[in-house]
């Protein structure tokens, strides 16, 4: 199967009596190439970002904001129904520029840990 891109190239290749000739036509043909799939990709990934953005949601978090923090993690011995899965609550003591690293401090122990934030 031709696509309208493979016919453009294939008519642009003439037929040489060298191998050298040949190859120099081929390289501009292939670098012709690259620079169409690195325009397309470009363009894809730009669209893609937009499809993206449209449904994603910025972190709404404020310094003293009390939270409580997932944890997925089920410790060995124990059965996954019976676990606690969040832990809290803590308190929001930073807020990074990117707005999605915080950091949480304890409320029971004042331990401190840097979080990254997930918002669903």
């Amino acid at each position: 199967m031709l696509l309208s891109f493979d016919a453009k190239v294939l008519e642009e290749v003439e037929i040489t009596d060298t191998k050298h000739d040949y190859i120099k036509q081929m390289a501009e043909q292939i670098r012709l190439t690259q620079n169409i799939v690195k325009q397309n990709m470009l363009l894809n990934a730009s669209e893609m970002k937009q499809k993206f953005d449209q449904k994603s949601k910025q972190p709404h978090f404020a310094v003293g904001q009390r939270v409580l923090k997932h944890n997925p993690t089920t410790p060995v011995g124990s059965t996954a129904k019976l676990v606690k899965r969040w832990d809290g609550p803590y308190i929001i003591t930073d807020i990074s520029d990117d707005k999605y690293t915080v950091q949480l401090r304890k409320c029971l122990t004042g331990k401190v840990d840097p979080v990254y934030v997930s918002v669903d």
